[in-house]
């Protein structure tokens, strides 16, 4: 029988291509390449994009199906590991979740960097980062949204702590596949579980990218999440995440814990509810995320928030509704009145001034019931 891999190990090659380029993109098309390319590699100014063709993707999937079933049913059991661990890289490209094939992957990886020497390690593992990194900010949902890829990322960080590598693409590889599908929420709550293994410099690191992002993103209910998450943290000091990771440590087979306890970012609560405001003001947010977020942060730092909600929000919500129609909330989301539907300002001021009004009365729910438990 035959355990050639030709397009795992192309694959391989094209994964590969260029580790140093953070900005790497695989994209995944309609058709079929034009002569014996599988692939195709574009670079332009620091940037590689590498186009998987959904003919390529398939025979792609159908080899690597079929050393799997040759695996299982135990005719290459004097394999290489190196050639059970590239023969696998095809159902990360097609399936996933493929739990099997998971498992496989990982015990071989696991086995050669056991075998190997300090620099071997570091190198095998800068290489596995790479493609996990690359398939995690595909353009392909089932690679970029895998909650077992995601899950990968993280063993692979903890094995970073051991060898003392600090992966420099940490943060561009969040933004990327963020960017890439919006409330990505498998990309998101990663970030959360980063953010609270990491160091305190790259706590602040990924604290400013993540509100960069939102900032830019203000649609994006995943990312406004973390954002709150991260700003009160410092308040409940949630230590699952940390706990996780050392359960990661252990799954791998590492004896001593690596994790430690690298402390809490101390943030400016009020400085960073200011941001938000001003946020939502200039842009005009008629999205409710935002408005979530400083909701979020108000449950936790209630005496931070209340005195920066502006007293205009209030007046410009009652000049408006006496101007146009009383802004009137559905399952928590504002109603555009028939007659304005077509005018997309007044639509627009609608929902921002219906998200303000919103926030209004539910921070005024939360401080009677704050007042009342305390009375």
């Amino acid at each position: 029988m035959s355990f050639e891999t030709p397009l795992c190990e192309e694959l391989y090659q094209v994964l590969l291509y260029k580790p140093e380029v953070s900005d790497y993109r695989l994209t995944f098309v309609p058709g079929k390449a034009d002569g014996n390319h599988h692939f195709l590699i574009h670079e332009e100014e620091g940037q590689v994009e590498a186009i998987c063709f959904k003919y390529t993707l398939l025979a792609v999937f159908e080899e690597s199906h079929r050393i799997l079933a040759q695996i299982q049913n135990g005719n290459f059991n004097n394999r290489s590991q190196s050639d059970v661990y590239i023969s696998t890289l095809g159902f990360f490209l097609a399936t996933p979740e493929n739990r099997s094939a998971l498992n496989l992957h990982e015990k071989a990886f696991y086995e050669l960097l056991r075998r190997s020497n300090d620099f071997e390690s570091l190198k095998l593992l800068k290489q596995e980062l790479a493609i996990v990194e690359r398939l995690l900010t595909s353009t392909n949902n089932r690679l970029n949204k895998s909650s077992s890829l995601w899950c990968l990322y993280r063993k692979l960080s903890v094995i970073s702590k051991v060898l003392n590598f600090e992966n420099p693409n940490l943060i561009s590889v969040f933004i990327h596949s963020g960017n890439r599908h919006i409330s990505n929420y498998y990309c998101w709550n990663s970030v959360r579980w980063f953010f609270d293994v990491v160091s305190l410099t790259e706590k602040d690191r990924l604290f400013e990218a993540t509100q960069m992002f939102c900032f830019k993103n203000i649609k994006d209910a995943s990312s406004w999440s973390t954002f709150s998450y991260m700003v009160c943290q410092q308040s409940r000091k949630s230590c699952f995440n940390l706990t996780d990771c050392e359960r990661l440590g252990k799954h791998i087979g590492l004896k001593e814990s690596h994790v430690g306890n690298p402390g809490w970012l101390v943030l400016n609560v009020e400085t960073v509810a200011k941001r938000i405001l001003n946020l939502i003001d200039t842009a005009s947010a008629a999205d409710w995320p935002p408005y979530h977020c400083l909701l979020a942060i108000y449950n936790e730092f209630p005496k931070a928030v209340t005195p920066v909600i502006p007293p205009s929000w209030s007046e410009d919500i009652i000049i408006f509704e006496k101007k146009h129609k009383a802004i009137c909330l559905l399952r928590n989301n504002p109603l555009i009145p028939k007659e304005f539907a077509d005018d997309l300002l007044i639509s627009s001021n609608f929902r921002h001034l219906g998200y303000k009004k919103l926030l209004i009365q539910k921070l005024h729910k939360l401080n009677q019931n704050n007042i009342t438990l305390t009375s």
